[in-house]
């Protein structure tokens, strides 16, 4: 993996867990605007994150936000292994505003 996308992976690896009455509040796309934010005031380039590929919300909330696919754990990962496949989306972080 190229060294700047892992950090860049590291240092904005966030993780969004909602209970099912927190949903529909647009507070995930609060925190996705503000890791936008934060991304172009460090400097980097994209965004990357992981979603489920059966989290049909989770992936629709991040394509609304401009995040696209670019790469999906081989379907032998769930066959074989009862494993689920994990998507790797990712986007250009918005040139900071301030």
């Amino acid at each position: 993996m190229v060294a700047w996308l892992k950090r860049a992976m590291d240092l904005l690896n966030c993780y969004f867990v909602f209970s099912s009455d927190n949903r529909r509040r647009k507070v995930a796309t609060v925190l996705l605007d503000a890791c936008d934010l934060i991304a172009s005031e460090w400097g980097f380039e994209f965004l990357v994150l992981q979603a489920y590929e059966d989290d049909k919300a989770a992936r629709l909330l991040y394509a609304r936000n401009g995040y696209k696919i670019i790469s999906i754990d081989p379907w032998w990962l769930s066959k074989w292994f009862g494993k689920r496949r994990r998507v790797i989306l990712a986007k250009n972080a918005s040139p900071c505003k301030i």
